[in-house]
This record gives C-alpha cells, structure tokens and sequence, in this order.
C-alpha cells in the first residue's frame, strides 16, 4: 500500500523566489566567514598591534578600505556571480581549492618557523581561493587588483 504525502510542497515555486537558495548561502557565508575570524584571530590581533605600534605600518588601518575602494571604483566591470557550470566550475573550483590548499601550507610555515607576517598573507590567499570557489575565474580576475593591493 502506498501512501501519499499529506502535503506537498511545489518546489519549482520556491526556487523561483530565492528562497532555498537563499538560506543555504547565507549560513554557507556566516560559517565561512565565523571561521576564517577564529582561525585568524591571534593573526589580526598581531597586524593590529604592529599597526598601533610601528609608524612605518600606521597605514595599515587604510589598506583594507582603500582595497573595497578599488573594488566600488570597477563596479562596472563587474562580471556578476553566476552558476558555474561544466568545465568553468571544474576550474573554478580547482584553482579556488589550490589556493585555499597554498595558504594552508603557509599557514602552517608560519607557524613551524614563526613568521608573522608569511601568516597575514595566507590570509590573502584564502580570500583570492574563496572567491574562485564562489563567482569563478571572471571574479577573481576582477577582484585581482584589489587583491594584489592587499598583499
């Protein structure tokens, strides 16, 4: 004997609307972004602390407004995140994985041979590999510049 489900939901109409999308991406970001903060934190502390201390470094409090700046200034060329598909999001994917897997290893040199600031640019490499992984090679291209000024 089969029986139905009581009620049924139109997935089509939900799809449609953002909804399901919506929710998984969100928690995906907060969790992403709840991680790299925890992993990173004694990292930021330190970059903070060299900032307030070291005046050759003072400037360190602009570098990352001035980066968001570049990125508003190109706005218009802007490519958009899409769905990846097929071979673009096999490359995608691939490169985003590679670099997330090249700050891991810098990560952990950092932190064998106690280099401060080989830490800091994992960070970079993180954030180039996220993007890669989220909007594909086209936003990574985009965002380049203003990830080259971050290093």
């Amino acid at each position: 004997m089969v029986t139905e489900p009581v009620s049924t939901v139109d997935r089509s109409s939900l799809r449609s609307s953002g909804w399901p999308r919506l929710v998984p991406d969100s928690i995906v970001l907060i969790v992403l972004l709840a991680g790299v903060i925890w992993a990173y934190w004694p990292t930021l502390v330190g970059l903070v602390r060299v900032w307030d201390s070291t005046p050759d470094y003072s400037h360190g409090y602009l570098v990352l407004p001035l980066a968001l700046y570049f990125l508003w200034a190109r706005r218009d060329a802007f490519p958009g995140v899409a769905a990846l598909r097929g071979r673009s999001a096999v490359v995608a994917v691939a490169l985003g994985v590679g670099l997330i897997a090249a700050s891991f290893a810098l990560r952990y040199l950092a932190a064998r041979y106690r280099l401060g600031s080989v830490d800091a640019w994992s960070m970079i490499l993180w954030l180039a590999g996220v993007v890669s992984i989220c909007g594909g090679w086209r936003l990574l291209w985009w965002s380049a510049p203003s990830l080259a000024f971050l290093w």
